[in-house]
């Protein structure tokens, strides 16, 4: 009869592995890092944006998967939840340092989503101080209205122009009188009915009348796929953390218990982070704390979102881009990301003849003949790129990271904060909707309308 046997160095290398590192096995980071590399070799593929999705989506969900049976993470739609209660401390310190300076600030939040109804929906404050959140509102209004037109120029570089630009040009008046009457999350839910009802004229004129494309009106934000990788995940988790970080604060403040607190993994991958409040405490307390709590999240996004405005703003001005003027290709006969500095020796947007053949100026030094159509156009769409514009183009590579983290940290902490005030389900504007309608009825019909709307939104992208 035979024993077996092992080499002493096999159990020093399984005692090497299962040492832990923060919590985990040395085993568990290994494949996490191993899972973070092959991330970043599927997007440096050469397949289409739909095949690295799906790839990349297929790898996370294993690696969730892992972390869920071996180490028993509790895992939603396979979203890992790392539970901690070490950052309660620090939010609890940072609410009662903050203390009456919360209040001001979740009052001026609740009076942007609301305009001028929160005069009457802020029954917990006496009309002067009502009156002065809603004008506070106003300046950090006034402040994302000066910050919008940079926000939407350097996205558009990497996802589609918001749908509902279109109606804020055409009806400029009657979307300033909604905003002003009934603040943001009565001006989105008319833009968000309006973008559908475009959406469904575009897809009978596309099926049923000619082949015309019909425009995208959502897209998702994907690090390494729809947006850059590593700017992008920063960003990301700033976003989130600072949304999250606010509904904390609010929490705090209003005396509801705060449950745990911790990271959101999809995979290896560090998507946002999370607090966990007693629901049900909350939601049995006075209007007040709930408004408050929940409008907190938002509104932190839009006072980040001027903070990193300014800082995006400065950079511009005082960064030298590799291209100081010019234009950046979004579509068109050009393919997106082209750089032109000019037409022969005109200006991007100066009128041409019509059904000429025109040189572009690239700037790789390139020059390329185009023709132009009946009405002196060329077949490209472009956005004005240089100081005056939120586009610019690096050649250094640490000015360009520079350039890309506080420009999406700057547009996505505006555009997060502003689809969450969106009255559907799992959004917070549907809680503050709620809090505000004691209809049931009006309610549902509200949410489950809009969450309709916003569906058909995702269609184009489907088609």
């Amino acid at each position: 009869m035979h024993s077996k046997h092992r080499h002493p160095l096999a159990g020093k290398w399984r005692k090497f592995l299962n040492k832990t590192i923060f919590g985990l096995p040395l085993l568990t980071w290994l494949v996490l890092l191993f899972s973070l590399w092959l991330f970043v070799v599927i997007l440096g593929t050469k397949l289409s944006g739909l095949w690295k999705l799906v790839l990349v989506v297929v790898e996370m969900l294993f690696v969730s998967k892992y972390l869920e049976v071996k180490h028993h993470f509790e895992a939603y739609y396979s979203m890992v939840l790392v539970r901690s209660k070490k950052g309660l401390n620090i939010i609890r310190s940072l609410a009662h340092s903050l203390g009456n300076y919360l209040d001001v600030l979740a009052d001026v939040y609740f009076a942007l989503a609301f305009g001028l109804l929160s005069l009457w929906l802020m029954d917990w404050q006496p009309l002067s101080k009502r009156i002065f959140s809603l004008i506070l509102s106003w300046i950090l209004l006034f402040s994302l209205a000066l910050l919008y037109p940079f926000a939407t120029s350097y996205i558009s570089a990497f996802l589609p122009a918001p749908s509902h630009a279109v109606y804020t040009a055409n009806t400029s008046l009657v979307s300033s009188l909604i905003l002003f009457l009934g603040g943001f999350v009565s001006l989105l839910s008319f833009f968000t009915y309006a973008s559908a009802i475009s959406i469904l004229h575009q897809l009978y004129i596309h099926f049923f009348v000619s082949s015309v494309a019909v425009k995208e009106a959502v897209t998702l934000v994907l690090p390494g796929i729809t947006i850059p990788l590593f700017e992008g995940l920063l960003a990301l988790i700033i976003v989130l953390v600072v949304h999250e970080g606010g509904h904390a604060l609010l929490t705090v403040r209003e005396r509801v218990p705060l449950l745990s607190s911790g990271l959101v993994l999809f995979g290896s991958i560090p998507i946002g982070a999370f607090v966990e409040p007693d629901e049900k405490r909350l939601f049995s307390k006075s209007r007040r704390s709930v408004a408050r709590v929940l409008s907190s999240g938002p509104g932190f996004n839009f006072l980040t979102t001027v903070v990193f405005g300014i800082l995006f703003l400065a950079f511009l001005t005082y960064s030298t881009p590799y291209t100081s003027n010019g234009c950046y290709v979004v579509g068109g006969a050009l393919p997106k990301g082209t750089i032109i500095t000019g037409f022969a020796n005109s200006s991007c947007y100066t009128t041409l003849p019509a059904n000429a053949s025109v040189n572009v100026e690239l700037a790789n030094g390139t020059t390329l003949a185009m023709k132009t159509n009946e009405e002196g156009k060329l077949n490209v769409l472009v956005y004005p790129i240089g100081k005056t514009s939120g586009l610019h183009y690096y050649k250094i590579g640490w000015l360009e990271f520079l350039y890309n983290f506080l420009g999406l940290t700057f547009a996505l902490n505006l555009f997060v904060g502003l689809v969450n005030l969106i009255p559907i389900p799992l959004f917070d504007g549907d809680h503050l909707l709620r809090s505000v309608v004691k209809s049931d009825f009006l309610y549902n019909a509200v949410r489950y309308s809009l969450l309709l709307a916003f569906l058909i939104l995702l269609l184009p992208s489907l088609l």
